[in-house]
C-alpha cells in the first residue's frame, strides 16, 4: 500500500472542520469563511491525478476506468450520506422530491438541473467529476507538451472570478445557457492548479536542502496553513478579493507539503493522521443537513448551544457513515468476486 501524505490527511481533516464551521451559518453568525477550504480539496485532486499520470496510470486518465475508480473512492460514503439525510430531511421536513433525490444521486447539479443537495456538498463532487475528463485531457496532450498554458488557464479563471464575484466561494451561477454552473469553473481551477504544484513539489524534491533551507520551508509552509485559517476568521462575514490571496497561501503550503522537504513530513507520518484524512470526507459529508434540522429540533436554543449539537451530531453520524461505507465496500468487493469466478467457470 502507498504511502500516504500526513501533513495533507490532517489539512484534510481541519479543512473538513473549516466546512462545517461555515455552515453553521445557517443558524448561527458567521464563524469562518471556511469555503475556502474546498479550493485544498481542489488543489490536491489535481495533485493527486497528475502523479497518477506519471505513475503506471500514466495515459489511462482518459478510460473509463479511471473515471469509475475516481467515482468509487467516494460514492459510497456519498451514496449513504445521501440517502440518511433524505430520510431526515422526509421526516422533519415533510416529503422531499423524489426528482432531486435522483438528481443528487447522480451528481447532476453543476450540470443545471434542479438539486436540494441533500448534503450541502454534492455541488463539490459534482464539479470534481465533470472537471476529471477534461483535466485527464489536459494532462494527456496539454500539461506535457505546453505546461505553460496551466498557468494561462488558471489565471483567467482567478481572474474571471476576481472581477465577476469579487470571492471564489460562488458555485450556483448558470453558464453555457445554464447547462453549466460557475463551480464547475472553479473545480477546473484549483484542480489545474494542482497540477501546477505537482511540478512545483517535484522540483523542490529534486533539491538537497541544507538544514536552515528545510527551516525555511517549514515556516514557510506552516504560514501558508495557519495564514489562511486566520484570514478566514477574518474576513467571515463579507466576500472578499482576500480569498485569492488565501488560495495562493493554501497552493504554497500543499506544494511544499506534497515535496516532503519539510520537518512536518517526518512529525505527521502517523496511523491516527491517516485515520483522520480518511475521516474528514464523512464529515464532509454528514454535517449540512444538521446545520438545517437543529434549527427545527431546537428552535428556542441559544445559537453557541445550537453549534455544539450541530457540531456533536456531525461527528456522530460521520463515524456511523465510516462504517456503514466500509461494510458496503466489503459487500461490493465480495459480490464482485463471486461474480469473476461464475465467469471463469
Amino acid at each position: 500500500m502507498k504511502q500516504r501524505n500526513g501533513v495533507i490527511d490532517f489539512m484534510r481533516f481541519i479543512f473538513a472542520l473549516l466546512v462545517i464551521l461555515h455552515h453553521a451559518i445557517l443558524f448561527h453568525k458567521p464563524i469562518i469563511a471556511g469555503y475556502i477550504g474546498v479550493e485544498f480539496f481542489f488543489m490536491v485532486t489535481g495533485w493527486l491525478m497528475a502523479e497518477k499520470q506519471m505513475s503506471s496510470w500514466g495515459g489511462q486518465l482518459l478510460s473509463l476506468r479511471a473515471f469509475f475508480h475516481k467515482a468509487a473512492g467516494f460514492y459510497p460514503e456519498y451514496l449513504i450520506a445521501t440517502l440518511v439525510s433524505y430520510i431526515l430531511y422526509t421526516s422533519f421536513m415533510g416529503e422531499q422530491s423524489l426528482f432531486s433525490l435522483f438528481s443528487d444521486l447522480f451528481l447532476l447539479q453543476m450540470f443545471g438541473f434542479p438539486a436540494v443537495s441533500f448534503t450541502g456538498t454534492m455541488w463539490y463532487l459534482s464539479a470534481m467529476m465533470i472537471a476529471f475528463p477534461i483535466m485527464s485531457v489536459a494532462l494527456e496532450y496539454i500539461d506535457r507538451r505546453f505546461p505553460a498554458i496551466g498557468i494561462i488557464v488558471v489565471l483567467t479563471i482567478y481572474g474571471g472570478y476576481s472581477f465577476r464575484y469579487h470571492m471564489v466561494g460562488t458555485v450556483l451561477d448558470p453558464l453555457a445557457g445554464g447547462f453549466l454552473q460557475a463551480g464547475v469553473l472553479r473545480a477546473i481551477a484549483g484542480m489545474w492548479l494542482g497540477v501546477l504544484l505537482h511540478h512545483g513539489s517535484l522540483y523542490l524534491r529534486q533539491q538537497h536542502l541544507t538544514k536552515w533551507g528545510t527551516v525555511i520551508l517549514t515556516i514557510l509552509e506552516i504560514f501558508g496553513y495557519v495564514g489562511t485559517i486566520y484570514l478566514a476568521i477574518h474576513f467571515r462575514a463579507t466576500a472578499s478579493v482576500w480569498d485569492f490571496v488565501m488560495t495562493v497561501l493554501i497552493a504554497l503550503a500543499v506544494c511544499i507539503s506534497f515535496s516532503k522537504k519539510s520537518y512536518l513530513f517526518s512529525l505527521f507520518q502517523h496511523y491516527w493522521v491517516n485515520v483522520l484524512g480518511v475521516f474528514s470526507l464523512n464529515l464532509f459529508l454528514n454535517h449540512f443537513y444538521f446545520g438545517v434540522l437543529v434549527k427545527i429540533w431546537f428552535p428556542t436554543l441559544h445559537p453557541d448551544k445550537q453549534l455544539i449539537i450541530y457540531i456533536l451530531c456531525a461527528f456522530l453520524c460521520s463515524f456511523v457513515n465510516l462504517y456503514l461505507a466500509k461494510c458496503l465496500r466489503t459487500i461490493l468487493q465480495r459480490a464482485g468476486r463471486i461474480c469473476f469466478s461464475l465467469e471463469q467457470t
